[in-house]
C-alpha cells in the first residue's frame, strides 16, 4: 500500500436529488454532455464519464424489518476520464498497475461479482470533533468500506457511461443506524468522498483513486423530488 497518484477520473458535476423510491440507473435519466460522453477511451470496455451514485434511506430503519427500498435521497456523482488515463490506455502493457486494473474491473465487474465487489468507499470528514460525534462512529472516519452485496453496476447505452449505484437501503441494520445519525449530521459536515478499486495481488498495488470529490454540508432538506412520477 501506498499513497494514491493522481486519480484516473476528475469530477465534473454533484447532484442531489429526493425520491419516494430507489432511483437505479440515475444516469439514464440526466442529459451528460457530449463534450464527457463522445471522447474515445482507447479500450472498448473502458467509459468516458463514470457515475457514483450513494442512495441514503430517508427513514429510521427498524430493528425487525429489513427494508432494501423506499424513501431517500441520493448524491450522485460525476466523473470524466483524465487525458493521462486515455493515454495509458493506448497500451495497456505499458499502463499503471492502476490504469490495467480499472480496465479489467470495467471488463469483468458487470457478470463477474467476485470482480464487482472490489469496488471500496472511503469517506471521511474533517470536523466530526467539533461536531461531537461518538467515537464509536468516528473510528471509522476515512477506514476503507468494500461494497460487497449491496452495489449495482450500469452500462449505459453506448459505452457512454457506467454507474455504480450503491444501496444503502440493503445495508445490515447496524450500519444503517450509525450512517441514518450521520446524515442528520451532513448539513454541517465537510466531508471528502473517494473511489478505488481493490488491489489484491504486488501487479495490481499501489491501488489508486479513480475518483474522489468533496461535498460539503449537502443537505437532504434541500434536495428536490426529481423523479417521482
Amino acid at each position: 500500500k501506498a499513497p494514491s497518484d493522481q486519480p484516473l477520473y476528475q469530477p465534473f458535476a454533484i447532484d442531489i436529488f429526493s425520491s419516494a423510491k430507489r432511483i437505479d440507473n440515475a444516469g439514464s435519466r440526466f442529459s451528460i454532455p457530449k463534450k464527457y460522453t463522445d471522447v474515445k477511451t482507447n479500450n472498448e470496455f473502458v467509459p468516458p464519464v463514470f457515475i457514483v451514485q450513494i442512495q441514503i434511506p430517508a427513514e429510521a430503519p427498524a430493528l425487525w424489518n429489513s427494508v432494501e427500498d423506499g424513501a431517500g435521497w441520493s448524491m450522485c456523482m460525476f466523473f470524466a476520464i483524465t487525458e493521462q488515463t486515455i493515454h495509458e490506455l493506448k497500451n495497456i502493457e505499458t499502463a499503471s498497475p492502476a490504469v490495467k486494473l480499472w480496465a479489467k474491473w470495467c471488463e469483468f465487474a458487470e457478470n463477474d461479482k467476485s470482480w464487482r465487489s472490489r469496488f471500496k468507499f472511503i469517506s471521511a470528514s474533517s470536523n466530526l470533533a467539533e461536531l461531537g460525534v461518538p467515537s464509536y462512529i468516528s473510528n471509522y472516519n476515512a477506514k476503507p468500506i468494500l461494497i460487497r452485496r449491496t452495489g449495482t453496476l450500469f452500462r449505459g447505452e453506448g459505452s457512454k457511461y457506467m454507474e455504480f449505484d450503491m444501496h444503502i437501503h440493503k445495508f445490515d441494520y447496524a450500519a444503517k443506524k450509525g450512517i441514518f445519525y450521520m446524515t442528520s449530521l451532513c448539513n454541517e459536515m465537510l466531508c471528502q468522498i473517494g473511489y478505488v478499486i481493490e488491489g489484491r495481488d504486488d501487479e495490481e498495488l499501489p491501488e489508486t483513486l479513480f475518483g474522489c470529490c468533496a461535498l460539503n454540508r449537502p443537505q437532504e432538506t434541500m434536495s428536490p423530488y426529481m423523479f417521482d412520477e
